[in-house]
């Protein structure tokens, strides 16, 4: 499942430590940052199975851009299990999409 846009959830979510791979960061000096960038996306687990818990986070990335030329890719992030999957480049891709289509 594809979330867009921040969520104070997920701030927490990000903030502990290892949930993706994303390094512990103070909670809120993240929410100031999710909610200064321009797209933020997110891959929550939909079924159950023996990687992931329903609803588990399963990467995350945010871009920033300044609307009109460039776009930067920060915190691509991938739960360990899924390294080898391609999320990292789907949440990435997405990330893009969403700033093309802004």
């Amino acid at each position: 499942m594809w979330v867009r846009g921040y969520h104070a959830a997920a701030v927490q979510t990000c903030s502990s430590a290892g949930q993706v791979g994303f390094p512990k960061r103070d909670p809120a000096k993240l929410a100031v940052a999710l909610a200064n960038t321009h797209c933020t996306m997110w891959i929550r687990c939909t079924r159950g199975s023996r990687w992931a818990r329903l609803g588990q986070l399963l990467g995350f990335a945010r871009a920033t851009s300044d609307k009109a030329l460039t776009a930067t890719i920060w915190d691509v992030a991938v739960r360990g299990l899924m390294h080898y999957s391609d999320l990292a480049h789907l949440v990435s891709h997405a990330c893009i999409g969403a700033w093309l289509r802004a």
